[in-house]
């Protein structure tokens, strides 16, 4: 049996040979290391996506908390601008109006946003005696032409960007003009009492000699010398 079992093995094809147990249980087991293997694998796959997530959903929150404060910074920001009574102009890397809140608006006028700040100036400030102080010109007739500003220009950041800020000075310097005048004023008085007291001294002197010239029982002597100190 085993000649005959072995005879018609080795003439069978070989798709048809039986397989050897020893060789298919080999392979099953390395299938099944394979496989838990791979399910480790995926498991660990599976923790570290969850990890991840967990991770990035951390981040995502503390990214919207950032930019929720930016954003309500940004809102506190432009509103203290559009508060201001001081004009504020950002500038561009090309020295071009970018940005303005109303005040510098309102002492500039409207179209400004995309002017040369160079072209705004010389338009409408007048250079003044006062370093860093500049005479505003109207807008319109209806503004009054005696206002005056003080300019200062600060670099915002690298990008080669600046900040444009104008105080307008004019009560200020209503005031300073006011004080000088005050100061001429009692200089003059201090003056003025000085001559006063100048005068006074030799007046006071002529009356009494001219006084003693109404003495009825004064020697004519006497009235001629009273009567030169007088004069």
């Amino acid at each position: 049996e085993v000649f005959l079992f072995t005879t018609v093995e080795r003439e069978l094809p070989e798709t048809l040979k039986p397989v050897n147990p020893v060789e298919l249980e080999q392979a099953f087991t390395l299938f099944s290391q394979a496989s838990a293997e791979l399910t480790n694998a995926y498991q660990e796959l599976q923790q570290q996506v969850g990890r991840l997530t967990a991770e990035l959903a951390v981040a995502n929150g503390e990214l919207r908390r950032q930019l929720q404060e930016k954003e309500a910074l940004s809102q506190r920001l432009g509103l203290l601008l559009e508060a201001l009574p001081a004009g504020v102009l950002v500038l561009d890397g090309d020295g071009c109006v970018a940005e303005t809140n109303p005040a510098a608006r309102l002492m500039l006028g409207l179209s400004l946003l995309g002017e040369a700040w160079a072209d705004v100036a010389q338009r409408c400030l007048r250079p003044t005696t006062t370093p860093h102080e500049w005479a505003l010109v109207p807008v319109d007739a209806a503004t009054a032409s005696d206002r005056r500003v003080s300019l200062v220009i600060s670099s915002l950041d690298a990008a080669g960007r600046s900040i444009v800020l104008l105080h307008d000075v004019t009560e200020a310097h209503r005031m300073q003009q006011q004080l000088e005048r005050h100061q001429r004023l009692s200089a003059m008085g201090e003056m003025a009492a000085g001559l006063a007291h100048q005068l006074r001294t030799p007046l006071a002197t002529a009356l009494l000699y001219t006084a003693n010239l109404v003495k009825p029982n004064l020697a004519e002597s006497d009235r001629m010398r009273f009567a030169e100190k007088s004069l």
